[in-house]
């Protein structure tokens, strides 16, 4: 179970790294507003993708309880929604400081917009680090000698 969510962790961050690093070079080469004309279209053809796939499928089978019915069953727990609101916040105020990271750093100290979202996507490759040792990490230290090794490292 471990092993599949740090793959999952993984494989966001490999987007959000691919996605600092592709836009600061694009950003470069050509300008910044084609990369939110290169977003837009890589969203329609996903979209599109995902439209055409689910179209051939069956519709689900109506025995179970509804996605609404699972999410609001999930929300109604205190725990739930203390941990939605956490992550919440941490994805606003540290994945969200992030995308202006390239910004700032071209602009304050001159680098290039490739460099900077090099730079930037750095932040990634930590992410992709620690998806790959944390079940290695878990094991040797357990979830609290884990957080407190974090908090001294910071």
């Amino acid at each position: 179970r471990q092993a599949a969510l740090a793959r999952l962790v993984s494989a966001g961050v490999m987007g959000m790294l691919g996605g600092q690093w592709l836009s600061g070079l694009i950003a470069q080469w050509v300008g910044w507003r084609p990369v939110f004309l290169v977003i837009a279209v890589l969203f329609l053809v996903v979209g599109a993708l995902l439209w055409r796939a689910q179209r051939g499928e069956p519709p689900p089978a109506a025995s179970g309880p509804t996605e609404s019915g699972r999410f609001r069953t999930i929300a109604a727990a205190p725990a739930s929604r203390r941990i939605l609101a956490f992550v919440t916040l941490e994805g606003a105020l540290a994945l969200g400081a992030l995308a202006f990271m390239p910004s700032l750093l071209q602009r304050q100290h001159g680098l290039s917009l490739a460099t900077a979202g090099a730079i930037a996507a750095c932040y990634g490759l930590g992410g992709i680090l620690y998806t790959r040792t944390a079940v290695h990490l878990l094991r040797r230290f357990g979830e609290t000698g884990l957080a407190r090794l974090g908090g001294a490292l910071s």
